[in-house]
């Protein structure tokens, strides 16, 4: 019995756009390679199904197994995005309304350079974004070299400047574990080796910069 995986999933959808899979009956998908398609609307139509020859071609949870993959139609519309994953891009968008407000407000407190810094912030989550729309892994190896710093405590002496970037770091944590857990399966396993390097690295990146 065939079976697909996400990797499969991912090796086609990298020399085509993809709305549609019509595979050999009996094809098993794996529960990543199910929530893979199912994030970017793609409808997969088991071969000699009715479906095929209607124009809905809408497909419920049970017609989905997956890997002889025998055809893939290309619609003029984009995929549509499920509300989870539209719910994460939400999320990220805010967060760098965030970063960008903390930008101008470390530039009334004479903190310019941190702006560089901040700009890097921005380029991550603009990654990030891209990732969920293309599903291409996010990179972060330019954060490789952030170590783990002292948990600081928040308290009211604290300089406006350390308050800005500790809500930062705060937004940022929380984020990235939705994130994750996002891309999580039922045992609470992550699918994404490179969103979970993410948690780690850009929370501490934004507390290396109260060094600065």
């Amino acid at each position: 019995m065939a079976v697909l995986t996400e990797s499969d999933v991912r090796r086609l959808l990298k020399k085509e756009h993809l709305t549609e899979m019509i595979i050999a009956k009996g094809t098993i998908v794996t529960p990543s390679a199910k929530g893979f398609l199912t994030d970017r609307g793609i409808n997969v139509i088991i071969e000699g199904s009715p479906k095929l020859h209607q124009e809905d071609t809408t497909t419920s949870e049970d017609e989905l197994p997956v890997d002889e993959v025998t055809k893939v139609t290309e619609k003029d519309s984009q995929p549509v995005e499920t509300y989870p994953l539209k719910k994460i891009r939400i999320q990220w968008s805010l967060f760098k309304l965030e970063v960008i407000k903390t930008q101008k407000a470390l530039e009334k407190l004479e903190k310019e350079n941190l702006k560089d810094d901040l700009q890097i912030v921005l380029k991550t989550i603009d990654d990030v974004l891209e990732s969920l729309s293309q599903g291409n892994w996010v990179n972060t190896s330019y954060l490789s070299h952030v170590t783990e710093t002292e948990e600081i405590e928040i308290n009211f002496e604290m300089d406006e400047s350390y308050l800005e970037l500790s809500r930062l770091s705060l937004l940022c944590e929380d984020v990235c574990c939705e994130t994750v857990t996002r891309f999580s399966n039922g045992f609470g396993v992550s699918l994404r080796e490179d969103l979970v390097e993410l948690e780690t690295k850009l929370p501490l990146y934004i507390q290396s910069l109260m060094n600065k």
